[in-house]
């Protein structure tokens, strides 16, 4: 089955040191990545947080990065910035190009969430680490490998389990779906609502359900307090489940 290719932009690295480039910017490893087999991967910035993630591919004619549709120009640029400095070849493609790549590969945003994989967007970009996404248990993280932007603090913060945050599956039955980037809440003692946790990815599973992926506060988990998403109509309850 053919794929909707709106749900992905893709930057192809071509060019004698795009693996180079790559290496350098990623954090997961290209350099013994198969052919045509997509890993999840993010770029970070120098404070260890994640820009933007996808996956990426190798083929014979160079790198294929698949990210969320509307971050392609932005992963363009920051990849651009160090590309100058390489023998290296960055193109934002139209995905039609490689439909059939495309079709193989690229999984479904439904999938994604049903793997626990976040696709990091500008909503919820610069914010999270790739620990509290579950990227290292994912593979998406190579702790081994050399240098890469952000790694110091990605490796530390994993080495110490400094994270407070837990990614969660969550399923609630809102009027629209609940946007990326959508604060949840929980209860205080006086009853009111504080901040708990944050909406990374959501979907619509059927006409008045929605289903997606978000991060929430590990002390909030453990005494298994209740969610709810709060809008300008409506306070939602969140059903939310461990990843």
């Amino acid at each position: 089955m053919v794929q909707k290719t709106e749900q992905w932009e893709l930057v192809f690295a071509s060019g004698k040191d795009a693996a180079r480039l790559l290496e350098g910017q990623l954090t997961c490893s290209v350099a013994d990545l198969p052919l045509n087999d997509p890993q999840l991967m993010a770029i970070c910035n120098v404070q260890g947080r994640v820009i933007v993630s996808g996956f990426v591919h190798r083929e014979e004619e160079g790198y294929g990065l698949w990210v969320p549709a509307g971050e392609g120009k932005h992963a363009l640029a920051v990849l651009e910035k160090y590309g100058v400095f390489f023998q290296v070849e960055l193109v934002l493609l139209a995905v039609e190009t490689k439909q059939a790549v495309f079709a193989l590969l690229a999984p479904k945003h439904e999938q994604c969430v049903a793997r626990g994989w976040v696709c990091v967007t500008g909503a919820v970009a610069e914010q999270w680490t790739p620990g509290d996404l579950d990227y290292i248990t994912l593979g998406a993280v190579s702790l081994d490998k050399g240098c890469y932007i952000g790694q110091e603090i990605i490796a530390r913060m994993h080495y110490r389990g400094q994270s407070k945050n837990r990614l969660v599956w969550f399923h609630c039955k809102p009027d629209r779906v609940v946007p990326v980037g959508g604060v949840l809440c929980s209860d205080d003692e006086a009853g009111g609502h504080i901040k708990a946790g944050q909406v990374l990815s959501s979907y619509e599973e059927m006409p008045g359900q929605c289903r997606g992926l978000a991060i929430v506060k590990k002390q909030v988990i453990e005494n298994e307090q209740s969610l709810v998403f709060v809008s300008s109509e409506a306070v939602v309850p969140i059903e939310y489940a461990i990843t």
